[in-house]
């Protein structure tokens, strides 16, 4: 029989699953002819899934939460690929927010958190509870720092031992007004997005927001410069995904 956590991890990708696919179906009229057919086919796909986890008992139910997640991430992957949201202040939260998140908890170790980071190819992990509640976000930086100052292998470190407590976050109709007053008053580059019981839905990243900005804008050479390079600074790189690979690269 699943646990408890399992349970609440499935019922949360449930959740980003049906929120991200409520919101595809409202850009559908963004969508060119070609875009919209393969909207359809990736939509029988969701019904069908959908039809097994209903008809699924409670370990099918758990089994298929990682294809839950496989199909926030292939959702949010063709939207983006195929419209272009005009974004203002009063947007909500949860039109760019990054639904399709892998978490930590805070007893997990600091080389577990490394090895997400790796994957993921991103500078941060919210770390959250068997329930899905947020406690904290762990970066890159947070898990160097703590090493150095702990004198500790990864693997001998806990994620508790390194991540910020996070005490701010927003709901996901929050205007995108409110989200960058957050980050400018918390001097951070992501916000999360939770529920009304706290449990985690997504976050926003600063370079979520600058991706969205029109390709021409009124803005001095300095002004557009500097946003070019904080994009280019928040863009992801791939990273070699073997060892092999890193070493050869050097």
């Amino acid at each position: 029989m699943a646990n408890r956590s399992q349970l609440a991890r499935t019922a949360q990708a449930l959740e980003r699953l049906s929120a991200t696919r409520d919101w595809a179906r409202l850009q559908g009229h963004l969508l060119s002819m070609e875009a919209q057919q393969r909207w359809r086919t990736l939509q029988n796909e969701l019904l069908s899934f959908e039809s097994e986890v209903a008809s699924g008992g409670e370990r099918a139910l758990v089994s298929m939460t990682d294809k839950a997640m496989e199909f926030v991430r292939l959702v949010d992957e063709f939207l983006a690929s195929h419209t272009r949201t005009k974004l203002s202040l009063r947007t909500p939260a949860e039109r760019v927010m990054t639904a399709a998140l892998r978490t930590c908890t805070a007893t997990d170790s600091l080389h577990s958190a490394a090895q997400i980071m790796w994957d993921e190819d991103c500078g941060a992990v919210p770390v959250v509870d068997s329930r899905g509640l947020l406690l904290g976000i762990l970066t890159d930086r947070d898990l160097c720092m703590a090493c150095y100052t702990q004198g500790r292998a990864p693997a001998q470190a806990t994620v508790a031992s390194a991540m910020s407590r996070v005490t701010y976050h927003a709901g996901p109709r929050t205007p995108l007004a409110n989200v960058v007053d957050l980050m400018t008053k918390r001097k951070v580059r992501r916000v999360p997005i939770t529920n009304e019981a706290g449990q985690l839905l997504g976050l926003v990243a600063l370079a979520d927001l600058l991706r969205h900005l029109p390709d021409q804008h009124h803005a001095s050479a300095l002004e557009s410069a500097l946003v070019d390079a904080l994009l280019a600074i928040s863009q992801r790189q791939r990273p070699p995904r073997t060892l092999r690979e890193v070493v050869a690269a050097e």
